[in-house]
């Protein structure tokens, strides 16, 4: 699988986001990793349950109108919701559900600092240009938008039951990106590819024979990155975020999501020439 370049300051927003290394090299892993993950066996329901809802999903796609298009979306959310929750009642706390973790919660922390980062733009507006505490300050007069934006990142009732003093943009942002009890902030999210790695190297060999992970030495790049991420925002503040400069944060956020996805890749999935001791062995 090729390494998807990081997006630059000027196409950050325009650039289609990446699917995560990690779950298109589940798919595409070699026979002797797919024989000790046990991928083609686990998902099998889980991809009947696939192809059906995906023809289902076209089907409504290809009627016109805009009820159609709003039954489409919905179908698309409610396909996503459906197989996530066929995988999580009918895999093995394994292998391949560990690298299905890892995969979907670095794609949701990449593609929740891209959300946050294009919407911030468009809400806050000219208003940026003064700085954003002043952006934030001025936006507060109008908080349907960031209503908007919690939904969609289906976030809008855990605001709720978190906060109590109504839609704060500040809040908001800091909700999203910060908080480590929402599974879609972006910390919550690192800090879920962080235990899947972990896992994978250090506790998945004692439970189905296969060798020790590569990610499983003290010089794994993938864990560092990880690591080194989820203990930056461990300790972060929104004020932090907002002295770098928003923009600025989010898409470092997204640059080292892209290097965590290339190091998980390189470390676990890349081929490499056999030794002699592999060959021995």
């Amino acid at each position: 699988m090729a390494p998807t370049k990081a997006p630059t300051s000027a196409a950050a927003a325009a650039a289609p986001p990446p699917v995560a290394a990690v779950i298109g090299a589940v798919w595409k892993m070699p026979a002797g990793r797919v024989a000790s993950a046990g991928v083609a066996e686990k998902t099998a329901a889980s991809s009947v349950f696939a192809d059906r809802s995906v023809k289902s999903c076209l089907t409504i796609a290809s009627a016109s109108g805009a009820e159609s298009t709003t039954r489409f979306c919905r179908s698309i959310v409610d396909f996503s919701q459906l197989l996530q929750g066929v995988t999580d009642s009918t895999m093995p706390r394994e292998e391949g559900w560990y690298f299905l973790q890892a995969g979907k919660f670095l794609e949701r922390a990449e593609w929740t600092a891209r959300t946050i980062d294009v919407n911030y733009r468009l809400l806050v507006g000219a208003n940026v240009e003064h700085g954003d505490r002043h952006a934030l300050a001025a936006a507060a007069d109008d908080p349907q938008p960031w209503g908007t934006l919690l939904r969609s990142l289906s976030s809008y009732e855990s605001y709720h039951r978190i906060q109590s003093r109504g839609i704060r943009p500040t809040a908001v942002i800091e909700l999203l990106i910060l908080s480590a009890v929402l599974p879609r902030s972006i910390r919550f999210s690192i800090g879920k590819v962080e235990a899947a790695l972990a896992h994978i190297s250090e506790q998945a060999p004692g439970y189905n024979g296969s060798e020790p992970m590569p990610g499983a030495s003290t010089e794994s790049e993938a864990r560092r990155e990880v690591g080194r991420l989820h203990a930056e925002f461990a300790y972060q503040r929104l004020d932090d975020l907002l002295d770098q400069g928003l923009h600025e944060s989010l898409l470092d956020i997204q640059r080292r999501c892209y290097r965590i996805g290339d190091r998980v890749e390189d470390e676990f999935f890349a081929h490499r020439p056999l030794t002699a001791q592999d060959v021995m062995a």
